[in-house]
């Protein structure tokens, strides 16, 4: 999938992020890539304020089963060379005056450039590389 920019991309496959074995009633999606500054200036764009933006250049799965190489660390990590890139990005963004994180609070959201996955099932944020 192209990082950004080239309008809708149309794949047909069985499975889901979730389990790839799954039998889906209608396996084409249609999916846009978007890069981390589109989303951020969207978020901006909104009248939102950014709490919290930051990269993941680890993670303990990979959501796709095609992309990631597992390191002697157990971690997976996109790799170009020998150079771990961001595989993910947490962004916590609300209105403006209130601010959703007090203190040490802890936010789970797992979003891979180009892929729209939800929050974090095991409820936990990813560890950083």
């Amino acid at each position: 999938m192209p990082y950004a920019g080239a309008g809708p991309q149309v794949f047909s496959q069985h499975g889901s992020y979730a389990n790839r074995e799954a039998i889906v009633a209608s396996p084409q999606t249609i999916e846009r890539a978007h890069s981390l500054g589109e989303v951020v200036t969207a978020a901006l764009e909104a009248g939102l304020q950014v709490e919290v933006l930051r990269e993941h250049l680890a993670v303990e799965r990979d959501p796709r089963g095609t992309f990631l190489v597992r390191d002697d660390d157990g971690l997976m990590r996109l790799r170009v060379g020998e150079t771990a890139v961001p595989v993910l990005y947490t962004l916590v963004a609300g209105s403006a005056g209130k601010r959703l994180l007090k203190g040490g609070d802890v936010i789970g959201l797992l979003t891979p450039p180009g892929c729209e996955f939800g929050l974090n099932r095991t409820g936990r944020a990813p560890r950083r590389a």
